[in-house]
């Protein structure tokens, strides 16, 4: 399935709305991907395409440090409000291919965002930022229809 990336960043421009809409995951999902990737509090956790910070929330009430990325300039200012009494979670705008960082992380994750990254390279970069022995979380969310 070929994905037009060109919208990746449509959400940004009703990133209230999306906040308000999108739902969380589960607490039991969090704790196996915490577990498979034998991550310790205080570890480097990247959430790649944050959004509004769903996941990073998941991740920073259990100590870990983490760098929400996502290409949205509205996620990212909304992302900076909400966590704002946060001392272990930052934010950075800017696209996965070509964002930098001055440091490895124990752990990747992308909740939803990762198909929106050049396949050409995603998986590659994601070794280039990860420690040795780290690990890369991907997950998505489904809401049926009643």
């Amino acid at each position: 399935m070929d994905i037009d990336r060109t919208i990746r960043t449509t959400f940004s421009n009703i990133s209230k709305l999306y906040d308000k809409a999108r739902i969380s995951y589960p607490r039991k999902l969090i704790k196996d991907i915490i577990d498979f990737a034998k991550i310790k509090k205080e570890d480097r956790v990247l959430d790649v395409g944050c959004g509004t910070g769903q996941a990073t929330i998941l991740f920073s009430e259990k100590g870990f440090n983490v760098t929400g990325l996502d290409i949205g300039k509205g996620m990212i200012q909304l992302c900076k409000k909400k966590f704002s009494k946060f001392v272990n979670v930052s934010f950075k705008q800017g696209t996965f291919e070509e964002a930098e960082f001055p440091n490895k992380f124990n752990l990747i994750i992308s909740a939803m965002a990762w198909h929106w990254i050049d396949p050409e390279i995603r998986e590659i970069k994601a070794c280039q930022l990860l420690k040795e022995n780290g690990s890369l979380a991907l997950f998505w969310n489904y809401q049926r229809k009643k």
